[in-house]
């Protein structure tokens, strides 16, 4: 707005170098952090008098993944010494995977179109009966019955939903794998192909859990 400034400010902007948003699929249609995920931070920061009044707050989250310190070095150009953490949280024991695969761009490559939903009915993966027609929509339905209406059933449909969102991942990771080494004659074997049966009793364990 304006002519009009906040006392206090949540800086939510992406702080995502832009290889890393580039495999992601979040930021089609909005910009990432730049190359070094300091630039739009750092634009924040640099322009933050137009909407933070005198004496006002400003709340911006920072990580390890992007360049911290270019962020922070701006932040006390503007602030001085009246910046003070609010919060630190780490993530012990995580380890990078070995190899990070964009299923879209692997089925892209392999003539395929569409989405996730999509993508697993033209492969044959597919998800249980009970689950057809459950989109991202109706999975907003759903928790708002269970949120609003103690709805039981919703936030089982909603679980299970969300599961095969995951699991068929692995599913559609197989198919694309044989078929990639199929086209290119690689000379990798393939690998077996996943079956909704191998989850099912898992799957069960946790909505039984609910």
């Amino acid at each position: 707005m304006r002519d009009v400034r906040a006392t206090v400010l949540i800086g939510d902007v992406s702080g995502i170098p832009d290889d890393l948003a580039a495999v992601t699929g979040w930021f089609q249609d909005v910009p990432a952090g730049g190359p070094t995920g300091a630039e739009l931070p750092r634009k924040l920061l640099e322009t933050i008098g137009d909407t933070l009044a005198p004496g006002g707050r400003l709340y911006l989250p920072t990580g390890t993944l992007q360049d911290e310190n270019a962020i922070l070095a701006a932040a006390r150009r503007v602030f001085g010494d009246n910046i003070e953490p609010v919060l630190e949280r780490t993530f012990p024991g995580w380890k990078a995977p070995a190899a990070h695969v964009d299923l879209c761009q692997l089925f892209g490559r392999l003539g395929h179109s569409g989405g996730l939903k999509l993508l697993e009915e033209d492969t044959g993966v597919g998800r249980p009966f009970h689950l057809k027609g459950i989109d991202g929509r109706a999975a907003v339905r759903l928790w708002s019955r269970h949120v609003e209406d103690s709805d039981r059933a919703a936030l089982l449909a909603l679980v299970e939903y969300n599961l095969y969102d995951a699991i068929n991942l692995k599913a559609l990771m197989a198919h694309g794998y044989n078929r990639m080494i199929e086209r290119m004659r690689m000379p990798g074997a393939p690998v077996p192909a996943w079956e909704r049966g191998d989850v099912l009793y898992d799957v069960s364990k946790v909505l039984l859990a609910l």
